[in-house]
């Protein structure tokens, strides 16, 4: 962030009327109507109306003064609560509430309401009703972790934020932290709906050029996923607006509830782990002088990286590894290939550079079943080959020969991995068999199957 360019929300504020009238008024040259107005009452309208984001409280944490976001969800909440950062956009609100002359103008909002319910009773009254639910505006502090701090507000059924992590985060770290923040409002069964935009790093009000946290979708999804919560809906709306006055390259509207199986995760794994061990790996007992019970499973992330100096090590360090496991247990290895080095902090850390080949050569060399494989084959004595037998096999393919095989391919079967029916190789089989008796030469040659005919 660059604060000599960009005022910042949280310090320098808004001029919130001149916000209403910029970008959410009647005004005929006001350009953005579709983008600030009507996509987010729409996806608001159909997200209430199926019927289960309601409930006694709904607060509101949105920047600036507007409410027609609120329009709607006055039909689903007994009481609205309404955060904001200023003085300045809790008076513009109070003006509207109170109908005091210089209120901001709202009839529009009602007429597109209108549009979207149908024109009944219902529709005529949600000035009213909205004014009615909106029980208390209360000043908040985004630097605090209890926003109203002194005051220890109730949970609420839903928590609705237009805008408002964009306008107070710097960065990723700070949208993460204002994000929980947000949800410590809600009860557990509780509901989100964020809306937001996409890649915007400013927005003009006025003269002020105000900043605003550049994000992506993903940045947006990932988000919610890893703070616990499952997305019911999740809209993007590209910009319409022709202006320079702000660069965002799309609205979001998201709604989203907590996950019931990840609300109890931490508490489960704290739960679980039962001992914290320290362990020497010089030692061929990692936890000498105690002795562990075989497990049923080992995991393994990285730690093999970190202290081997080469294979050997490697392989020595694995072999101490799998003596934990019982006989049909399980390993699950996670580890980085061809690294030398990780800094932390200052420090540039080794790291064994291996292989995907490498990697799985130890499992199959050292893997209990590889053993007891070759356990099995030193029990039983098998018919050697006489010196006749062992040139016939390292005989060249012939293309004759190739051809022959082709000729018989069963027809009508799914293509193998380089994509091509069989029919295609019998057709083709003329111009075909001695190229491939050239491919298949080469491969008993080296003794590896070719990478570029798999990629093929």
């Amino acid at each position: 962030m660059d604060s000599s360019a960009h005022k910042f929300y949280p310090v320098h504020g808004i001029d919130a009327r001149e916000h209403l009238e910029t970008y959410l008024s009647r005004k005929s040259d006001m350009v953005f109507r579709d983008d600030s107005i009507k996509f987010p009452m729409e996806c608001l309208h159909r997200a209430f109306s199926e019927g289960h984001i309601k409930g006694d409280l709904l607060i509101d944490i949105s920047p600036g003064s507007f409410i027609h976001h609120l329009y709607t969800a006055s039909g689903y909440f007994k009481h609205i609560l309404v955060l904001k950062c200023s003085e300045q956009c809790i008076m513009e609100v109070n003006k509207w509430i109170n109908t005091r002359t210089g209120a901001f103008d709202w009839s529009h909002v009602m007429e597109y309401i209108k549009c979207l319910e149908g024109n009944s009773d219902q529709c005529q009254d949600k000035d009213m009703t909205l004014k009615t639910a909106i029980t208390k505006i209360m000043k908040c502090d985004i630097d605090n972790e209890n926003l109203t701090d002194p005051e220890v507000l109730p949970p609420a059924d839903c928590v609705i934020s237009a805008g408002m992590l964009d306008f107070i985060s710097k960065n990723q770290d700070d949208y993460i932290n204002n994000f929980r923040k947000f949800v410590k409002l809600l009860k557990p069964e509780g509901y989100l709906i964020l809306i937001g935009a996409l890649n915007a790093t400013y927005i003009m009000i006025g003269q002020d050029k105000v900043y605003l946290f550049k994000y992506d979708e993903k940045f947006a999804r990932k988000v919610l996923s890893d703070e616990g919560f499952v997305i019911d809906h999740f809209a993007v709306h590209k910009k319409t607006a022709d202006s320079d006055l702000t660069d965002y390259e799309a609205f979001i509207f998201i709604t989203a509830h907590r996950d019931d199986q990840c609300k109890d995760k931490d508490m489960t794994l704290k739960t679980a782990i039962t001992k914290i061990m320290k362990c020497d790996t010089d030692n061929e007992n990692l936890t000498d002088p105690e002795v562990l019970p075989p497990a049923d499973c080992v995991i393994s992330a990285g730690f093999l990286d970190c202290i081997s100096k080469d294979q050997d090590d490697y392989i020595n360090n694995f072999i101490k590894f799998v003596k934990l496991l019982k006989p049909e247990g399980y390993l699950i290895l996670m580890g980085s290939l061809n690294t030398t080095y990780m800094m932390i902090g200052q420090d540039k850390v080794h790291v064994f550079r291996y292989d995907e080949k490498f990697a799985r050569k130890v499992l199959t060399d050292e893997g209990p079943l590889w053993k007891t494989v070759n356990a099995y084959l030193m029990d039983i004595k098998l018919t050697a080959l006489n010196e006749e037998q062992l040139a016939s096999l390292n005989v060249s393919w012939s293309p004759s020969e190739v051809a022959q095989v082709i000729k018989v391919l069963p027809r009508g079967k799914a293509p193998g991995p380089d994509g091509f029916l069989n029919e295609f190789y019998i057709f083709f089989n003329d111009h075909l068999s001695f190229t491939l008796s050239l491919v298949f030469n080469e491969v008993s040659t080296l003794g590896d199957f070719l990478k570029e005919i798999l990629e093929v």
